[in-house]
């Protein structure tokens, strides 16, 4: 009995252990609630880059179509005849837009680079984190199996304890014989 109780001791000590820096299934929920947030942040980043990509696509053909335009043609838009300056000036803003929307899918592909590392990272902290989670259920597992077993074996050491106090008791004696006491008797017997 003394050594199951030294192992239920064991078994809380190492829950102890697990549990010292907090609860690790609540570091593990915050971990993969960043992740998710961070997958997510990432979802809408692509979202935004191919958006991008597709009007910096547009306004490049627009600026190609531009620079193919000759003084005096037609403006498939409003129907006027296109002169020098305003080719230039629609040229101006169209390569602004293109310039503004590299840098803005710049800007979203550094996005998309730093959610990766970190998800990586939360990742890799996850892993150790969900082993110690396994190891606390196994070892609160254990120690509710181990402390029910103690617990009945100790109803059986009371219950054995109470029978032999009472067979002392019919015989008058205090204590149980020892074994010189027994090999005495049956040295008599014979």
């Amino acid at each position: 009995l003394k050594q199951y109780h030294q192992r239920v001791n064991e078994l809380l000590a190492t829950q102890a252990s697990l549990l010292e820096d907090g609860d690790p299934a609540d570091r593990l929920h915050q971990i993969d609630e960043t992740i998710a947030q961070l997958n997510a942040s990432t979802a809408a980043a692509e979202s935004t880059g191919k958006r991008l990509l597709t009007d910096l696509h547009k306004s490049e053909r627009v600026i190609a179509n531009l620079r193919a335009q000759h003084e005096g043609e037609i403006c498939p838009t409003c129907q006027r005849p296109f002169t020098a300056e305003d080719t230039a000036e629609v040229l101006h803003v169209f390569q602004y837009q293109v310039e503004t929307s590299k840098q803005q899918v710049q800007a979203v592909e550094q996005q998309i680079a730093a959610n990766n590392a970190l998800i990586r990272a939360r990742q890799g902290e996850r892993q150790p984190l969900a082993d110690a989670v396994r190891k606390l259920t196994e070892t609160i597992a254990s120690i509710e199996s181990g402390k029910r077993y103690v617990d009945e074996q100790q109803t059986k050491v009371d219950d054995l304890s109470t029978r032999l106090e009472a067979l002392l008791s019919r015989l008058n004696l205090t204590a149980a014989p020892s074994a010189h006491d027994r090999d005495a008797a049956q040295r008599e017997v014979i």
